[in-house]
């Protein structure tokens, strides 16, 4: 989907389109704010086509075809603004985080039915890893283990983590009668 350079547009929902591809042009959606393109076909590409939206405060990309958050979308100078981001019932994984956690002005993330195992230690050793993130819906994700979060720790304005925790216990019989 070619999107057409509308300068002063603040909000834009483009949900449920079936889209797969999404081009924006360049010097277009400056003061775009709110964007919601969720229940789309959108993959890693168009990650890092919104990072260079400079305006844009709240990203909607549940839904879609996400494995992975490009490191390039979350270098210095993309997302500068990004506060609140969805990216609910994707398929990404647990070193998306690395990535998402450069992003320096995100309070919120949504990461509920992804295939997010834990949080990577590395985080640990990262000079201002989610610096200000305040809440973290991990909920439906196969964390199986209390210690795959012990990075959270780290997280000094985290305020609230939303959490389903599943254990796998095999029960076995104590004899074969």
């Amino acid at each position: 989907m070619r999107l057409a350079p509308l300068t002063a547009l603040r909000k834009l929902i483009l949900l449920g389109n079936q889209q797969s591809e999404l081009k924006i042009p360049e010097g277009s959606f400056q003061e775009l704010e709110v964007l919601d393109v969720s229940y789309n076909l959108l993959d890693d590409t168009a990650v890092i086509a919104l990072s260079s939206l400079p305006s844009l405060r709240k990203l909607n990309m549940n839904n879609n075809n996400l494995e992975l958050i490009p490191p390039e979308a979350t270098e210095t100078g993309a997302f500068v603004r990004l506060e609140t981001l969805c990216v609910a019932g994707n398929s990404l994984s647990s070193t998306s985080l690395l990535s998402l956690s450069k992003l320096p002005w995100l309070e919120t993330l949504h990461l509920h039915k992804n295939h997010i195992d834990g949080i990577p230690v590395q985080i640990v050793s990262m000079a201002r890893a989610f610096s200000r993130l305040e809440t973290l819906d991990l909920a439906e994700n196969p964390i199986n283990y209390h210690h795959n979060l012990i990075a959270l720790e780290k997280l000094q304005k985290l305020r609230k983590v939303q959490l389903t925790i599943t254990f796998d216990y095999t029960i076995k019989p104590l004899c074969n009668c």
